[in-house]
């Protein structure tokens, strides 16, 4: 049974007549998370991100509550669809962010609550696959000084708006094919806070503190290895 949670802003009879094409799509999927019938693109400590196909050009992102460790930090799919439309909606030069589309809950043959995201399909690669997995590679197109003055503007942008995504890291980090800019993704620890509040606070949790680096941290780590990954390429 779905329940549809969010959807974008300006929902539209084309949004309806989306999610009634995906509906059955989106059952099939569910009945075999456990297969290989479908392609994971990513997997992360609350959920994984499944294609759902060329013909759909929509990727859906999936988790299960009840899994997930009392541990881990992080946004409800709901909530992490809201920001992420918020962002995608600064249509900040230089850098995209995945079109959201909606969330819904649905239940499984199991009994088990699972909670949907579906979002735009990237053409890309991740930093952490063009660092980690042969035959992906920087597009010919790419340059390192834009990418990395685009992704910094792209942070400065959202953090003078008090949003930070907190984990900004290789895996979240993506490289557009066509046009060699970066795509920010995952936003499931992101938060939006007052301009008094610490948004890297220090969380407690049962096994211990969680520190967050800081986005634009993150931004020169990635810049200083894609520096050195071309570098060596050179040789």
């Amino acid at each position: 049974m779905f329940s549809l949670e969010s959807q974008p802003q300006a929902y539209t009879e084309k949004h309806e007549k989306m999610l009634e094409k995906h509906s059955s799509i989106v059952v099939e999927m569910v009945k075999n998370l456990s297969s290989k019938k479908f392609e994971q693109l990513g997997k992360g400590n609350v959920g994984e991100v499944m294609s759902a196909g060329k013909s759909h050009k929509v990727c859906l992102k999936f988790v299960s509550p009840e899994t997930v460790s009392e541990d881990v930090l992080a946004n409800s799919l709901k909530r992490e669809a809201d920001l992420q439309d918020k962002i995608h909606s600064l249509n900040i030069e230089g850098v995209k962010v995945p079109k959201p589309y909606w969330t819904m809950s649905m239940e499984s043959e199991e009994g088990k609550i699972i909670q949907v995201f579906a979002m735009e399909t990237i053409n890309g690669a991740s930093i952490h696959d063009v660092f980690n997995n042969e035959g992906v590679d920087l597009p010919d197109n790419f340059n390192l000084q834009e990418f990395i003055s685009k992704l910094s503007n792209f942070v400065r942008e959202i953090n003078e708006r008090n949003i930070y995504h907190k984990d900004l890291h290789y895996g979240n980090v993506m490289v557009d094919f066509e046009t060699g800019d970066p795509v920010v993704i995952d936003f499931g620890k992101a938060t939006e806070t007052f301009a008094s509040e610490n948004p890297y606070r220090d969380q407690v949790l049962p096994n211990g503190e969680v520190r967050y680096q800081r986005d634009e941290t993150w931004v020169r780590e990635i810049g200083e290895n894609l520096g050195a990954y071309l570098t060596n390429k050179k040789k």
